[in-house]
């Protein structure tokens, strides 16, 4: 602790130093009116640098202002970064911080959807493409920022490697529904939060519709099993916490983290390049790959039986080594050895992330491994994101998973939503699935 107070004030002395220099510099280049040059006072305090006004500079100036950028990185005080830096007072007080889950907010869409539920489930594309198509149309304005349906590794770009620094983005409220997250710190010797005022928000895409893509009542044989839906936050990836201090799950004492572990679990795997309805393992490393998110360990299980021979071949020579291959199905019991859940929550903690994908087309085994997340606090402070395909009665789906043989005849849409809200209200970024 007393290292990173000498650190800092060595970086504050620094950055006074070079603000006073491009001053200088400034107006020994422009001697005219202090008033007319400069539009805004620049003032170093305690965790601030405020910004230069925007003025014509010489070759020293910019040199100066691109060191001056680079310590306000350090200082933590880029936009959408992890505060670094609380009054002493704080700092004694809180040793132990982290972004932590506070709320899940439905978009409006997704209200209004839910408030006319047993009307919109028996008439899904008909309401979709009139009574809600403002909705829709509001949707697929902001494609650019959800996940792309095809990707490659040759397209990841990994754009942010400063996991801290993923910029915040607004999406529209009216159709987005939204995540919380606080950052707060635990005190000691007691464990209290206390929250120091500062809010990120990660938004997701709504429960409402077909619990897929919009678009899909247009041409269902296109968007059937597109993924270009789904909203996929890299800030939340790399920071967002999970915090339930009554049952003592909390993030562990700075001092005794190691970094942040990826794992990918997979229920209903398939293989590295095939799926039923397109290869979800593929896809998923690439696109947390492009979030800069390198899966540590990945658990896969697949009942149909394949050749291991032919398993391994298809897999890219960075993820053998991380690579676990259960061919057989999961075990739903609780506690079982061969659980997938057993084995998340045995070798993952909350300080990790943990993304889950489940889509074994069996809805009884399917909502046995919601059930127990749901009534599990250690599942749900471990599992950070998840994917779920919940067959249910409505159409156009019913027809297109193979009828009511192959769906939960009792459940309809209305209770797919409670399940995927529920999940929500828990912390967990659940995803309806293709």
């Amino acid at each position: 602790m007393g290292g990173d107070k000498v650190g800092m004030a060595r970086l504050q002395v620094l950055c006074a130093f070079l603000v006073c220099t491009m001053l200088f510099l400034h107006f020994r280049a422009q001697p005219g009116s202090l008033v007319a040059s400069v539009r805004h006072r620049t003032s170093v305090t305690q965790g601030h640098v405020a910004d230069f006004a925007e003025e014509p500079e010489t070759e020293n100036i910019s040199e100066l202002k691109a060191q001056l950028a680079q310590l306000r990185q350090q200082l933590g005080t880029q936009s959408g970064g992890q505060p670094s830096v609380v009054s002493s007072s704080r700092q004694a007080a809180a040793e132990n911080c982290s972004w932590r889950f506070s709320a899940y907010h439905s978009s409006e869409f997704e209200i209004e959807w839910s408030k006319d539920i047993l009307s919109n489930q028996e008439r899904v594309c008909e309401r979709l493409m009139s009574e809600y198509k403002p909705q829709v149309t509001e949707y697929l304005s902001v494609q650019d920022k959800l996940a792309p349906n095809d990707v490659t590794m040759a397209s990841v770009k990994c754009a942010y490697p400063d996991k801290h620094t993923f910029p915040p983005e607004e999406l529209p409220r009216s159709v987005f529904s939204r995540f919380e997250y606080k950052w707060q710190c635990d005190q000691t010797p007691a464990v209290k939060v206390h929250d120091l005022g500062t809010v990120r928000t990660v938004y997701i895409e709504p429960i409402a519709g077909t619990l897929r893509h919009p678009s899909i009542c247009t041409d269902i044989s296109v968007y059937l099993v597109r993924k270009d839906y789904l909203r996929i936050d890299g800030w939340a990836i790399h920071n967002a916490a999970w915090l339930d201090a009554d049952q003592g799950l909390l993030p562990g004492p700075l001092g005794e983290r190691t970094r942040r572990r990826y794992f990918y679990f997979d229920i209903g795997a398939s293989t590295w390049t095939t799926g039923a309805g397109s290869p979800s393992q593929e896809w998923f490393h690439a696109v947390y790959r492009d979030k800069c998110a390198l899966f540590d360990q990945i658990f896969a299980w697949e009942a149909h039986k394949h050749d291991p021979n032919a398993i391994y071949k298809e897999l890219p020579a960075e993820v053998k080594p991380r690579y676990h291959w259960y061919n057989i199905p999961a075990n739903s019991e609780p506690g079982h050895s061969d659980n997938p859940l057993t084995i998340l929550e045995s070798v993952a903690t909350p300080d990790d992330f943990v993304m889950l994908k489940l889509d074994i087309d069996n809805w009884r085994v399917e909502e046995s491994f919601v059930a127990q997340i749901l009534a599990s606090t250690q599942l749900q402070a471990r599992i950070d994101e998840m994917f779920w395909e919940h067959h249910v009665n409505f159409e156009p789906m019913r027809t297109k998973w193979g009828g009511f043989a192959n769906v939960h005849r009792e459940l309809k849409m209305k209770d797919s939503i409670d399940l995927f809200r529920q999940l929500r209200g828990k912390g967990i970024r659940a995803h309806s699935w293709v």
